[in-house]
């Protein structure tokens, strides 16, 4: 697609705009893009959809037109990638923030962060968001590739702070 398509990306304003979680946004979804092949007839529309942290995804192509599903090929099961980055084990001493999100509760808020060791390893954890530079940081929404130094918690979490 291209960016001036005068379609629109989503049919009903995409994960940050209609639901979430729990909130049934997929078969909103569905519904509309069934309403849609509908009113054009022989048009085809794709549902995408997540769960969990992003750690399910789904589509589905809808049509007024019926599929051949003869040869029962209704999924395909893909193999797993091989060229993943490794995961470091142990404590760490410092990463660099790749990617981050802020979880905000009733008790207060989380920042989880995934970035990469100086051996270029993946490195999760927390960013200890009580410590006013760190916080100030990734709630400025720009902390890509900030270094932040890493300790654990009593529980063996990582938990960086900014240095």
């Amino acid at each position: 697609m291209s960016a001036d398509d005068p379609r629109g990306l989503t049919l009903t304003g995409g994960l940050p705009f209609f639901g979430g979680a729990g909130n049934n946004y997929s078969a909103h979804a569905i519904c509309e893009a069934v309403q849609r092949c509908r009113d054009d007839r022989g048009a085809y529309a794709l549902v995408g959809a997540n769960g969990g942290w992003m750690s399910k995804y789904s589509t589905g192509i809808y049509s007024t037109e019926p599929a051949d599903w003869s040869a029962n090929d209704r999924y395909e099961k893909l193999s797993k990638a091989t060229d993943g980055l490794s995961r470091a084990t142990g404590p760490q001493e410092s990463a660099t923030v790749e990617t981050y999100t802020i979880n905000r509760g009733k008790t207060g808020s989380d920042g989880i962060f995934i970035g990469r060791n100086g051996q270029g390893e993946r490195v999760c954890g927390n960013a200890e968001l009580d410590h006013e530079a760190t916080r100030a940081l990734f709630e400025s929404g720009e902390p890509f590739g900030a270094k932040l130094s890493i300790t654990q918690d009593d529980r063996g979490r990582n938990i960086g702070r900014v240095t």
